[in-house]
């Protein structure tokens, strides 16, 4: 079966040792199973990122969200999953986006991912933006993809509690 770019995730940062068996093994240690994951070469030589192939797009959903900023088990010196949705050969996905500004730390990924998912069909991605150490700076984008549900969210999510320890104080439509 071809590699359908909906039930992958882009894997980046990759260390030179990070194998193909290395991440499958990884990933399994964080409770994901990918059916594959392929780390691209140029010249023979690791390129640096890979794509990684699962069953369906629920479990695509739940590795970016579970696993992206967090310490890759056995990585030495420590290094971060760094996801994104793969892009498919037809070209790629437009999202429509709303910034999340002022969240407290113990907001991560899934936690958006969820809450926002809960409230809008479209909800494709939910990234906390974070330092080179993996603490976030206190903002995140949530990709949809339709134009109506975050102009929904940036006119009615206001204030709204349930995200962490502060109020959604500050949605941006960029």
């Amino acid at each position: 079966m071809a590699s359908d770019g909906a039930n992958s995730l882009w894997i980046g940062g990759l260390e030179p040792y990070m194998t193909e068996k290395f991440l499958l093994q990884s990933f399994e240690l964080m409770g994901e199973q990918p059916r594959t994951i392929k780390v691209m070469r140029k010249n023979g030589l690791p390129a640096g990122y890979g794509f990684c192939q699962f069953q369906d797009k629920k479990q695509v959903t739940e590795a970016l969200h579970k696993l992206n900023g967090k310490i890759i088990p056995n990585s030495q010196p420590p290094r971060r999953f760094k996801l994104d949705l793969s892009k498919n050969s037809k070209g790629s996905t437009v999202f429509h986006k709303v910034r999340l500004v002022e969240l407290s730390a113990d907001v991560d990924d899934y936690s958006i991912y969820k809450y926002f998912s809960g409230k809008y069909d479209s909800v494709q991605s939910a990234i906390v933006v974070r330092d080179s150490n993996g603490v976030s700076r206190g903002f995140a984008i949530v990709n949809f993809s339709n134009e109506k549900d975050p102009l929904h969210a940036v006119i009615h999510l206001q204030g709204e509690t349930g995200l962490g320890s502060n109020p959604l104080t500050q949605i941006v439509y960029c």
